[in-house]
């Protein structure tokens, strides 16, 4: 069910066009621009609550209530909430999976009761009575209009449909890459040693030369599970297989099965989806000679 903000409460509810609190009582929220991390594929989401009303400040401080945020995306009818953490009450932070995500994503501001409580109601609307009021868990508080903002799944890079996770099994060597293409999960794992992940992780910081070999590899692997797949409706629902089916339409790549001459090999595909990753060491190595003249 979708989250409505904009709803009737028994008790004093501090939100936009309504008097539930005097004028000076106010909230204003602020949503700072999702961070994206290409690496990761997840979405940093942060909003921050301007609280003016001392009763629900109180309220917040105490713990008996949460800065959080709701959510929505109708696309994908993805729903999750973003919490307060101590060190911070009133900026509700999330992370979240891209692949979740597509169109307009709306979040929802809101101030929840963490447990039931006793709520002052000393500078609420005069129909109160200034009498306390028994507020529920998860009960709203307050709340905001929503922020919005839109996904381009068609822009979004494949190469965030992958995960790097250790192998505790002990069958992989220093140096040694594995992956696992699993059209139940959302993401494709790639597996390596402890040793070769933190190598792999400092090398990445310092270059870009670990793309072509590995993050290429692994395409390979996935683009074969997708031509195999390419008309089956069962995995529409799986985030990298439907991002992998988009980006090779949007890059016009055709690499076969049912429907298709197959133009593209799954080797040119990789390279188009992955914006020319052995570029990178063709110009390393011009610039290399460019040096030594």
């Amino acid at each position: 069910m979708r989250y409505r903000s904009n709803r009737q409460y028994l008790y004093p509810v501090l939100r936009p066009d309504a008097d539930d609190y005097g004028l000076d009582s106010t909230l204003e929220t602020s949503c700072d621009p999702p961070q994206y991390d290409q690496d990761s594929g997840i979405l940093s989401i942060s909003v921050r609550f301007n609280l003016n009303e001392p009763a629900l400040v109180g309220a917040v401080e105490s713990g008996d209530a949460k800065c959080a945020a709701m959510v929505y995306c109708g696309s994908t009818l993805y729903r999750d909430r973003l919490e307060a953490m101590p060190g911070e009450p009133f900026v509700a932070r999330g992370r979240i999976p891209v692949g979740r995500l597509k169109n307009e994503v709306q979040v929802h501001p809101v101030i929840l009761a963490t447990r039931s409580f006793v709520l002052s109601t000393e500078t609420a609307h005069a129909e109160y009575g200034k009498q306390p009021v028994i507020i529920n868990e998860l009960a709203p508080l307050a709340t905001d209009l929503h922020w919005s903002f839109i996904i381009n799944s068609d822009v979004r890079p494949v190469r965030s449909i992958f995960r790097l996770k250790e192998d505790e099994s002990g069958r992989l060597n220093d140096g040694e890459f594995d992956v696992s293409v699993d059209i139940g999960n959302d993401y494709v794992e790639i597996f390596a040693n402890r040793a070769t992940l933190d190598t792999f992780n400092e090398v990445r910081k310092a270059s870009r030369l670990p793309m072509p070999s590995v993050f290429t590899s692994a395409v390979l692997s996935v683009l074969t599970v997708v031509k195999d797949l390419w008309d089956d409706g069962d995995y529409e629902n799986c985030a990298w297989f439907s991002c992998v089916k988009t980006q090779l339409l949007a890059h016009n790549l055709d690499i076969g099965g049912p429907g298709y001459d197959g133009s593209h090999s799954l080797f040119l595909a990789t390279q188009r989806l992955l914006s020319a990753p052995f570029a990178i060491l063709l110009a390393d190595y011009a610039d290399a000679d460019d040096t030594d003249e």
